[in-house]
């Protein structure tokens, strides 16, 4: 969580532009509740003129909440390998609700890096502001691993109400390993 990341909007927009021509590229602000059903793809699919259902096409975007990622993130750092239920592990952490993950403002700061000139430059060629209140989460935001690694007691009183198993085992209750043994048991 220490990489930056340019946000260098203006010129990717500019490649694009260049590439496909400006009068056929639209920028669109990624907003959840502006697009059919919430479903960027259902939009996307609505601008080119094609009609588009999962049914003949899988849904491999899964959306998790904050508690969701906390509890997969606990999983992933005692198994970093790719193991043969992550798919079905993050199928049932999908079921998980709660907040949204969200950068907490100082986190976002401190990764995000962007020229004044740049921002200006996108927002005019857009048509829209960027800026976003980066305070308005910052009550549940993400700001470094322990936040992370603070999964709240529902997410773990549901883990323990959802796990696959046959045999009720004994686990300590906020042991990190203990945790990922129960979100594999998920699959």
């Amino acid at each position: 969580m220490t990489d930056r990341y340019p946000l260098g909007y203006a010129g990717r927009v500019r490649m694009l532009d260049k590439v496909f021509g400006e009068e056929r590229v639209r920028v669109y602000r990624y907003q959840r509740d502006d697009f059919p059903d919430g479903d960027v793809v259902q939009h996307f699919m609505g601008e080119v003129g094609e009609k588009f259902s999962y049914e003949n096409a899988g849904r491999d975007n899964t959306s998790l909440s904050l508690p969701a990622v906390q509890l997969l993130y606990a999983y992933k750092k005692q198994y970093p390998h790719p193991q043969q239920e992550d798919l079905a592990v993050v199928a049932r952490l999908s079921e998980l609700t709660g907040n949204p993950l969200k950068f907490h403002s100082s986190l976002f700061q401190e990764l995000s890096t962007a020229k004044e000139s740049g921002i200006r430059a996108f927002e005019e060629r857009a048509g829209f502001s960027i800026c976003e209140d980066i305070e308005a989460d910052d009550d549940y935001g993400i700001r470094d691993e322990r936040d992370l690694l603070s999964i709240p007691d529902f997410a773990l009183q549901w883990l323990d109400e959802n796990m696959n198993q046959g045999v009720l085992a004994r686990f300590g209750i906020r042991r990190p390993k203990s945790i990922a043994d129960k979100v594999r048991l998920l699959a």
